[in-house]
């Protein structure tokens, strides 16, 4: 949809960066840490350059460490 809104404007698709707002959930204790990921993963197949959004239960720190030691990690590279 994007890309055809593009042609029509005379836009060029590729010089636009995709983004797109997210809930980064990883569940108590990590549990949905690799849900997380494969729908991170997914975003990315579907074009999706750079995700916003907020980290549930951010107050606490073990979703926080989880993200930085499960989930960052495992996307670094898509």
């Amino acid at each position: 949809m994007l890309r055809r809104h593009c042609a029509a404007e005379g836009t060029d698709y590729d010089a636009i960066e995709k983004t797109c707002v997210f809930a980064f959930d990883v569940g108590d204790g990590g549990t949905k840490a690799g849900e997380l990921v494969e729908r991170l993963r997914r975003l990315s197949e579907q074009g999706i350059q750079t995700v916003y959004g907020r980290v549930a239960k951010v107050e606490q720190i073990t979703p926080l460490e989880i993200m930085g030691r499960d989930v960052i990690p495992a996307i670094a590279t898509l």
